[in-house]
């Protein structure tokens, strides 16, 4: 409500979607019961707060300014309306037909926030072209542009039908946001390795990491683990087609995994440390926190309790008798990862 009660939302419309076009702007004005004096004041209001805030500047791999500024739109309409309603409703239709076209070429069934997503890019996507505002430089190079890209390829363009006409950077542009985000469900390590050696250097400079800080016993074998495959996961998306999350984005959070996980908080922070020198462009400290929370969940997900060196033993066994010794036991367990090991006799 308050949004759309905003005197600077048909601006931001406006010069997201609309400036490039031949509409004119008292016309635009009066359809959000603006006068044309008013929306230009509005406008250049918008503009300071733009600047003000950094609006178009991220830190990240892809700095091509179309790329920056769809990525600023799509974090806007996907935090803003999700769970309330669709944005951009004038693109429900095409983007309702598209979504379901690229669905037939995805392994699996799509859930709920997958699918608000593609459809808040796909429309972002489409407005941006419809306003001639195009990614410049293409994002992949000619090897990965194989039968399943092909295959996207076609999907949108038969989508579209005479509506766009996709050239190759924009072709690059979604097969991006679908190889890195996971909807084509691409668990092929080699693939991944072959195509993609930065993300594949840092994974495996972190597992190096892990084995050297020496906190996993004799008998682990972390190849053994998911851990890699998911570091492999998480850095593609970092350094391919990263999208800053809206959540795990507060310094204040850490302090609770750090004090239940402090050997992966160790060996996270000194990762950190080092990665800045593993990488050519700069990381912001929302960008940081989040990649902390990604490996500390890589490294909780992938690495039992027994193959850690240090490990807290907590003998339970209440005078009240056995119903509240194992209601204690299951509420422990909901830390099993945490280097917590419940017994019920004490071993000394």
């Amino acid at each position: 409500m308050y949004l759309r009660r905003s005197n600077l939302f048909p601006a931001y419309e406006f010069r997201a979607f609309y400036d490039q076009q031949d509409i004119k702007i008292s016309v635009y004005a009066r359809e959000h019961f603006q006068t044309e004096s008013t929306f230009y004041k509005n406008d250049r209001k918008l503009k300071k707060e733009l600047d003000d805030h950094d609006y178009y500047l991220i830190a990240g791999v892809n700095q091509d300014p179309e790329f920056i500024s769809r990525l600023r739109l799509f974090q806007f309409y996907y935090t803003t309306f999700t769970g309330i309603e669709k944005p951009l409703p004038q693109l429900n239709l095409i983007s309702d037909e598209l979504c379901a076209r690229l669905e037939g070429l995805f392994p699996g069934e799509l859930n709920p926030t997958q699918v608000v997503k593609l459809e808040t890019l796909l429309k972002v996507w489409i407005l941006r072209q419809q306003n001639h505002r195009f990614i410049q430089s293409e994002l992949l190079d000619d090897n990965l542009r194989d039968r399943t890209y092909q295959t996207v390829y076609e999907t949108l363009q038969d989508g579209l039908k005479d509506r766009l006409h996709i050239d190759t950077a924009e072709a690059d542009y979604i097969f991006s946001f679908l190889l890195t985000q996971g909807f084509l469900g691409l668990n092929d390590v080699q693939y991944v390795e072959h195509n993609f050696p930065t993300a594949t250097t840092i994974s495996k400079k972190f597992v190096e990491m892990v084995l050297a800080k020496e906190v996993l016993t004799e008998r682990t074998d972390i190849h053994s683990t998911d851990l890699y495959n998911q570091l492999l996961s998480v850095n593609l998306q970092f350094t391919t087609f990263y999208v800053e999350p809206t959540t795990f984005i507060s310094p204040e959070q850490v302090t609770f995994f750090r004090d239940l996980y402090p050997t992966f908080d160790l060996i996270i922070r000194d990762f950190l440390g080092a990665l800045k020198h593993m990488i050519s462009f700069d990381l912001s400290e929302r960008m940081i926190v989040n990649l902390y929370f990604s490996y500390m969940f890589c490294l909780i997900n992938s690495i039992p309790t027994t193959s850690m060196k240090d490990r807290v033993f907590i003998c339970v066994d209440f005078s009240e008798g056995q119903l509240y010794t194992n209601y204690v036991i299951k509420s422990l367990k909901a830390f099993n990862h945490a280097h917590i090991v419940i017994q019920k006799k004490h071993n000394g």
